[in-house]
């Protein structure tokens, strides 16, 4: 049995429970209402999930060096667009830790928000605190911020 997506027409795999959609197609869904789009599952390999974890000494030293940040960016009404995206992308070329502001227009759960935006800046989600996200995205040129073991 084939499985389509009722707004683009295009095949979706389902593994364990999840749907799968190629990365082209993220923005396409952005399109739609928030109301009608669900929740996206990129398939990543175990090894991925493994270099993006953080131990709870790591997230706690990262939380403490943004609690003095102010937000960059503002999540608003239109939700996540690529050129939020793309924006987000540039400031980690200047920023490792980046605070993000979602706003009380915006429908979506900022959870949601910020797995979506760290997924597609390739950043790791420190911590969501009401509508306050903050992201981490080591530079591996020069990297000022040094975790602790």
């Amino acid at each position: 049995m084939e499985i389509r997506c009722a707004f683009t027409d295009i095949p979706l795999n389902i593994i364990n429970n999840r749907i799968a959609l190629p990365q082209a197609l993220d923005s396409e869904i952005l399109r739609f209402p928030a109301k009608f789009r669900f929740r996206l599952y990129r398939l990543e390999g175990r090894q991925a999930e493994r270099e993006r974890s953080m131990t709870s000494k790591q997230r706690a030293y990262l939380k403490s060096l943004a609690s003095s940040l102010n937000s960059i960016f503002q999540v608003g009404k239109s939700s996540l667009t690529p050129e939020l995206t793309q924006a987000v992308a540039q400031a980690f070329n200047r920023n490792e830790l980046i605070k993000v502001s979602v706003l009380k227009n915006c429908l979506d759960d900022p959870r949601e928000i910020a797995e979506m935006l760290a997924e597609r800046t390739h950043s790791q989600v420190v911590q969501v605190i009401g509508k306050k996200i903050v992201l981490y995205k080591p530079d591996r040129e020069n990297p000022v911020i040094v975790l602790p073991d």
